[in-house]
């Protein structure tokens, strides 16, 4: 006996895609929750860009500065830390109904400046879920791992977001 079809008719309600169709731009803002390899956790602000290569696979670049307090144990080191990150990568987004999960992985640099300034070699993999809230944007909640390839430091941030998406 064949099996009902009518749950393949919900896809026809599903709408567009989270993530960056062939041809489309994207660009997204985040206000992540970041926990650094050394100082306090803190709010950091990144965004980015992602211009659709097919229905699934996007290439994209980001953007990240974070600023951290730091508890002085000597009184020559620097009050805080900063974290600058820029990347550029792949994404791949599953797209189900108007839910997205994706996954981003981008190669780039991440520099971090308290009493010094350093700049390491990063790699960012990203998890998250985007939702279509209307045609042409989406909300979100990703987290994000940088793994510094020369020092073996990790830097972690996840939180809400935003994108808006123009064919």
């Amino acid at each position: 006996m064949p099996r009902p079809l009518w749950p393949l008719s919900l896809l026809a309600l599903a709408g567009p895609a989270a993530g960056a169709e062939r041809g489309e731009v994207v660009l997204g803002a985040h206000a992540d929750w970041a926990t650094p390899p050394v100082g306090e956790a803190a709010w950091a602000t990144g965004a980015w860009i992602s211009l659709g290569l097919t229905d699934a696979f996007a290439l994209q670049a980001s953007g990240l500065v974070a600023e951290h307090a730091l508890s002085p144990e000597q009184p020559d080191q620097a009050a805080s830390l900063r974290i600058t990150s820029l990347a550029g990568g792949l994404g791949y987004a599953l797209d189900i109904l108007s839910i997205s999960p994706f996954l981003d992985v981008q190669l780039g640099a991440l520099m971090r400046r308290d009493d010094r300034q350093r700049t390491d070699a990063q790699l960012i993999v990203t998890l998250g879920i985007d939702w279509i809230v209307w045609e042409h944007g989406s909300v979100g909640l990703a987290a994000h791992w940088h793994e510094q390839l020369l020092h073996g430091a990790s830097y972690f941030h996840g939180g809400p977001r935003l994108a808006l998406r123009w064919p």
